[in-house]
């Protein structure tokens, strides 16, 4: 079972550092857990429309990372990304978030199968901040005697057929072991599975050029896409 890290606020509201919660006055309950050990990346306040960019971080160094997540408190609007790069040089969101004053943000865990390296990047709103916490954590590779799993892909990529409306992107699949989408347009996409996508709640968004990919849990039902402009493309594996 993973360890569990808890985020504790005081009562002033404030987030302090990833540590066990102390009992008493001093601090109220938690309210963000983690399931892998954290990190602190920053806790200097930004100028107005300054960021906080993560040096890059090599996914195979000694330890081969799987999963990342992003972390952040702050007294201003902000949005939190996780990207990635093949090379340290072209860059693709994984996903963004957007920071509301005085709430603790969460990426919630990526898994990183598609590129080696990986950052975590906060851009500040136009106002400067008077408190700021940046965290970062991974989850690592266990060892497997079995060795990966190998097999073909099944290309599932294509277009937006009619913009607003769901389309199935693959059919329901009960030996589906692998997915990966990516948006290639400049335009929000959603994916659901076993219903119709919709633009926003419930469906998963994926921002322009961001990616996911499923490899640990992996949904088996059909999976449906949408977007909000006819002819976006997108970049769809299934294995």
């Amino acid at each position: 079972m993973p360890i569990t890290f808890a985020f504790p606020r005081d009562t002033a509201g404030l987030a302090g550092i990833f540590r066990g919660i102390r009992q008493g006055s001093d601090f109220v309950l938690p309210t963000l857990d983690l399931g892998a050990l954290p990190h602190q990346l920053s806790a200097l306040p930004l100028a107005g429309a300054a960021a906080f960019v993560e040096a890059w971080q090599d996914r195979l160094d000694d330890a081969w990372v799987t999963r990342v997540r992003g972390l952040a408190f702050a007294d201003q609007t902000g949005t939190l990304y996780l990207e990635t790069s093949p090379d340290q040089a072209a860059v693709t969101a994984l996903t963004s978030l957007a920071v509301a004053p005085g709430v603790p943000a969460d990426t919630g865990w990526w898994n990183l199968s598609a590129h080696r390296y990986y950052r975590r990047r906060f851009l500040n709103g136009g106002t400067a901040q008077g408190t700021f916490q940046l965290y970062g954590a991974q989850e690592f590779a266990r060892g497997d005697s079995a060795g990966p799993v190998r097999g073909p892909l099944t290309d599932r990529s294509g277009t937006i057929a009619n913009g607003g409306t769901s389309q199935q992107l693959a059919a329901a699949n009960p030996q589906r072991r692998y997915l990966y989408i990516q948006n290639n347009s400049a335009g929000a996409l959603w994916v659901n599975f076993g219903t119709a996508a919709a633009l926003g709640q419930p469906s998963i968004q994926l921002a322009a050029n961001a990616e996911k990919i499923w490899e640990k849990f992996v949904p088996t039902e059909a999976i449906n896409i949408i977007g909000g402009t006819t002819a976006q493309p997108f970049t769809a594996k299934e294995g």
